[in-house]
């Protein structure tokens, strides 16, 4: 027993050393600085969990992993000018499975490629949903939309409120023009337009 306890000990501490040595970047550094491979697409759905991104580190990265974060209001630009462009509101995990993941929020770029779940929402209205074919480039995070998704995950808003919020922010949609074809609630609407409200008057 003491010789496996020691075991489990030396590997604790070699993936604690390995993560030390792995080096963290955001990901629009990461991608800009040629650091890492990445595909990023869509799901079909315009929030929740609408983004694939799949990673792995370029030739140039170096010998050890690299630790990504993707900040909130990080957003990406749609490939297909039809479908929507999106902003991040954090990543949900590794894809394990086709509808499960490991609950993570740092992304692990390493030679062999990973896929993480992202949760998203859309920015532009009258386009389409983005569909699996949808690719995206990732830009820097914009700090309005940054402020709406933190404090919509602070007051626990529903996932039809946060995209209500993204869309008054983006759009300046009425209740009465994003019910005409999103599920939207008079309650979440208004719950939106209050995280919107906040967050302007902190300019």
């Amino acid at each position: 027993m003491k010789t496996m306890k020691g075991t489990i000990a030396a590997l604790l501490l070699l993936t604690v050393a390995a993560a030390l040595r792995a080096q963290t970047m955001t990901l629009p550094a990461a991608v800009a600085a040629d650091r890492v491979r990445i595909a990023v697409s869509g799901t079909g759905s315009s929030s929740g969990d609408s983004i694939r991104l799949l990673v792995a580190k370029s030739p140039t990265a170096g010998a050890t992993d690299l630790l990504l974060t993707v900040a909130p209001g990080t957003r990406l630009a749609s490939a297909d000018g039809g479908a929507q462009s999106m902003v991040v509101a954090k990543v949900r995990g590794r894809q394990t499975g086709p509808f499960t993941f490991a609950p993570t929020s740092t992304i692990v770029a390493g030679v062999n490629p990973a896929t993480y779940v992202v949760e998203a929402y859309c920015t532009e209205f009258e386009k389409d949903n983005p569909s699996e074919s949808t690719s995206f480039r990732v830009q820097a995070p914009d700090p309005e939309l940054a402020c709406i998704l933190q404090k919509a995950a602070a007051d626990g808003l529903s996932v039809g409120a946060v995209q209500a919020a993204v869309w008054i922010q983006t759009d300046q949609l009425t209740f009465a023009h994003m019910a005409q074809k999103f599920p939207v609630t008079d309650t979440d609407y208004r719950r939106a337009a209050a995280v919107v409200q906040y967050c302007q008057a902190r300019r």
